[in-house]
């Protein structure tokens, strides 16, 4: 299995538009660290609160979809920045269209940042 940080995020992106919680989850590491601005607490440190996050994402969040614009991976294909065209639908059917940028560190294939 490919364990680049690029493929690492691809899979995440994947399970996200599935609402597949545990095939997230499982691609973090233990002491991992999120930091998102659209959640309610931006900065989550370790599984237990990037768990929290990501189910209160999928509270909210009835579709997520995320299509990859451009990828630039480090050298040692273990961090990559993406540009994404971001497109989710609320759970109240309100859609959400706009670009973001994600930074994703990786060890052993999990994201650790």
């Amino acid at each position: 299995m490919d364990n680049s940080a690029v493929a690492v995020m691809t899979r995440m992106f994947s399970a996200l538009e599935r609402r597949d919680k545990a095939a997230v989850m499982a691609l973090f590491a233990t002491d991992a660290d999120l930091f998102d601005p659209h959640y309610p607490k931006p900065a989550m440190k370790g599984r237990a609160e990037i768990e929290k996050g990501i189910d209160w994402g999928l509270s909210v969040m009835k579709q997520f979809g995320f299509r990859v614009v451009r990828t630039f991976p480090s050298a040692d294909g273990q961090s990559a920045a993406f540009e994404i065209d971001t497109n989710h639908v609320l759970m109240a059917g309100q859609k959400l269209s706009f670009p973001q940028v994600f930074i994703a560190d990786t060890r052993d294939g999990l994201v650790t940042r």
